[in-house]
This record gives structure tokens, sequence and C-alpha cells, in this order.
């Protein structure tokens, strides 16, 4: 970088072997605008192209200039709500399904700019999901929902539960481990339809190591409100954990707010009870509202979680 918007770049063989053959792409060039950038049309251009031959000759090739168009709209941003989260990976998903849906923006759903919406532009976008840390919706699209996620410490890791009270297509989260605990791998229950993928965050270990986890529903069916739903298998250290940044997207494409989770409950804190079995202490559900012996979930009694099954 020579400043003024000047770069030169270097491409060579350590091992003297041929880069490409006479014709075709030789390299390509990434461009990111500053903010401060207009959008608008603008002109670059590439001087002082040069090849080498094996025998150190030096090929002068004429430069050419560049057409570069700025648009102010945030790639993968399909809701043009500012941000890009799973909200935007099922509208993706439902127009590749061919369906037709409102307030869809195709340039910023076509990833790779062929024209087509498609697998690749969904995959696109949950890889920019994965890499955008903490995603919350701005506070004029999220919507607080009445639903909650539990945690329970496994002999192999952390079992989730959800319980909410609309049917979602889409969810995604940000997992704290404990300092020096990792995650394997995360197990969906559920439609094989139903896909997930998980990235651990740069940074992340001041507080515990940190992972951003993305489900969603490749054919747009609901994913599911159960028990043990997701299976987080780890490794390392045992201890808490926090799940936090909790989103759905429920099938009108609105991003559903959930509060935080951690897991300060051993297995064996936990005790797994019939619904015929009587005990003594009222049953709450995770709201705080009082519940009869005959629900099941996860339930609260003096300040212990219960699973009725």
């Amino acid at each position: 970088d020579f400043g003024d918007g000047h770069y030169r770049v270097v491409v060579f063989s350590l091992s003297n072997a041929l880069l490409t053959g006479t014709e075709g792409e030789v390299v390509s060039l990434t461009l990111f605008a500053d903010d401060n950038v207009a959008s608008g049309e603008y002109e670059g251009e590439i001087t002082d192209f040069k090849l080498s031959e094996e025998n150190g000759n030096s090929i002068p090739v004429l430069g050419c200039k560049l057409d570069i168009v700025v648009s102010e709209f945030i790639i993968g941003d399909v809701n043009h709500d500012r941000q890009v989260d799973v909200s935007d990976v099922m509208m993706a998903v439902n127009k590749a399904l061919g369906k037709t849906i409102a307030n869809f923006h195709q340039k910023e759903a076509d990833i790779n700019g062929d024209d087509i919406i498609d697998v690749a532009d969904v995959m696109s976008i949950v890889r920019i999901v994965l890499n955008s840390g903490s995603s919350s919706a701005p506070q004029n699209h999220r919507v607080n929902g009445i639903g909650s996620m539990t945690s329970i410490t496994t002999s192999d890791g952390y079992s989730l539960s959800l319980d909410n009270s609309e049917a979602y297509t889409a969810l995604q989260m940000v997992v704290t481990l404990p300092t020096g605990s990792s995650l394997k791998d995360v197990l969906l229950n559920g439609n094989p339809s139903h896909q997930m993928r998980f990235q651990r965050l740069e940074g992340s270990n001041t507080h515990g190591n940190q992972y951003k986890v993305v489900v969603w529903s490749a054919d747009g069916t609901a994913l599911y409100n159960t028990d043990k739903f997701l299976q987080l298998q780890t490794s390392g250290r045992k201890g808490d954990i926090t799940i936090s940044d909790i989103q759905l997207t429920n099938e009108e494409f609105e991003t559903i707010v959930l509060p935080d989770a951690s897991s300060t409950t051993s297995i064996g804190d936990i005790a797994s009870q019939s619904s015929g079995i009587s005990s003594k202490g009222s049953l709450y559900n995770l709201q705080g509202q009082k519940v009869t012996q005959h629900r099941k979930g996860v339930l609260i009694r003096k300040n212990k979680k219960v699973v009725i099954k």
C-alpha cells in the first residue's frame, strides 16, 4: 500500500513453477469501499504490468482501466435492516425454493453475482453470519420473545432445550465455553433438511471460548420446540456455559430475541421423574408461571430444574 489508493501487487512462485497458461485469469482483486466513500461510479487503472519468464526476462503487458461501482448496501442484508443474520438466511432459502418473498432485495442476496439465488448464495450468507460476531438486529427490527432456552450438562458436553411459543425456521446464538474447553461438534435433532454450522469467534479467549452457531431449515419447514433439540459436544475443561445473542426467525422473517441462558446446573442436580410421581413443592415453568404436575418438560421446583417426562 503506497497510500492515496495506490497498491503494488506481486505474484511469484517459490519453486520457479509456472503460474498459469498463456491466457486466463491470473489474479482476482477484491475491493472494499471506506465508509466515507459515496455510492456511484469510479475509475481505476492497472499500470506497470509485467510478466517474468523462467530465465528472468521481463515481458511488458498493456495495462487496463477499471470501472468501479460503489453501491450503498450491505452484502447479505436481504431484508435491508442494516444487519446480516438468520432472517436474511431464511429469505434467501425461500427465494431459492421458488417462493415469492416480500421485501426481498436481489442484489444483496446474489452473493456470487450470477443473477440466480441458490444454495451457493444461502451458504455465503451463512458464512457472513458466522463471521459477524455478535449480531443483534437493530432495535426497531426486534421482537422480544416469550420463550426461553435452557442448558443441561451431560457426560460429553451440554444439551440445549428450547421452550418457544411460536414456530420458527432459523436460529443463531453465541455459545461461551469455559477457558480450556473446546466445541468439537454440534448435533441437531430433527428433520434432515434442518442444517447447522458453527465457528469459533476470533479473539474470544478473554472471557472463554466463544462460538457462533447457526441453524436453519433448508426446506422452509419449522424447526423443533423440543427438549434436547441441540447437543453441544465439547472437550477439555467442564464448567458453566453461557448462551447469548439468541435470535430466532419466525415464518414472517421477524427476528425473535430470547434472553441469555446459562448452565449452572450439573447433571446430578436434575431429577428425572415420570408424570405420575408426586413430590413436595410447586412446579413452575421457565417463565415463572405455576403449572400442574402433569406438565412435561423442564420445570423449576425449589430453585432446582426438574425434567418431567
